[in-house]
């Protein structure tokens, strides 16, 4: 074997090392709920009107929660896992199982198959409503690392568990009264406008072109 072609296979070999895929396989929910923007009226609202709202679980790469964009879609480089649309039903709505706060737990759970590179994190968001708009208030939750799981194997793992209603910098669960800075409001971002978006992108191309030529 000469030469060329075996540091093409070493090349190879190590490509394929350092691709290694991960199995993100989560049961996502919330424990408590979530207020509307104003801080105290039920994200659902309280009138039978079977208002909704957009939940999304979320991988990133790199520790951090990247913006929404309008729609719900990610920016930056986040990648989307799974939807679940939470509805206020007022045929078995009961306000003392907080049903009207978007109290949810998405089904199934979410199983990525493998096909996510190794390592990485997890995270969830929910809106203000099942149509992301520009404007509008979103929740993010907790930034928890994704854990390499497999539900086929022998003998299967069991789902990771995360709690959108954890504390985003300390990943703790919030108190059950409700009180605090990280309780679950639904104030945690804004959307921003496209024209906002696309100027963020143009400065972060600018400062990276900036330290390119400084180097």
């Amino acid at each position: 074997m000469n030469k060329r072609l075996m540091l093409i296979m070493v090349a190879v070999g190590l490509m394929c090392v350092g691709m290694a895929q991960a199995n993100v396989y989560v049961h996502w929910y919330s424990s408590w709920g979530f207020y509307a923007a104003d801080g105290s009226t039920p994200l659902l609202g309280s009138d039978g009107s079977g208002q909704k709202t957009l939940a999304q679980l979320i991988w990133s790469e790199d520790n951090y929660a990247d913006d929404a964009d309008v729609g719900g879609l990610t920016t930056g480089d986040d990648v989307w896992l799974a939807d679940f649309t939470v509805q206020e039903d007022s045929a078995v709505n009961n306000p003392e199982t907080f049903d009207y706060y978007a109290l949810f737990t998405a089904t199934p759970d979410h199983n990525d198959g493998g096909a996510r590179p190794d390592g990485g994190y997890i995270y969830a968001r929910i809106f203000q409503d099942d149509t992301p708009a520009a404007g509008e208030w979103y929740f993010v939750g907790a930034v928890v690392a994704a854990n390499d799981l497999n539900p086929g194997g022998e003998p299967p793992d069991p789902a990771q568990l995360y709690d959108i209603n954890t504390d985003s910098e300390n990943g703790n669960e919030i108190d059950e009264d409700w009180t605090g800075s990280n309780n679950g409001l639904l104030g945690e971002q804004v959307i921003p406008e496209p024209g906002t978006i696309g100027l963020f992108a143009l400065g972060t191309a600018l400062v990276g072109l900036r330290k390119r030529r400084n180097k």
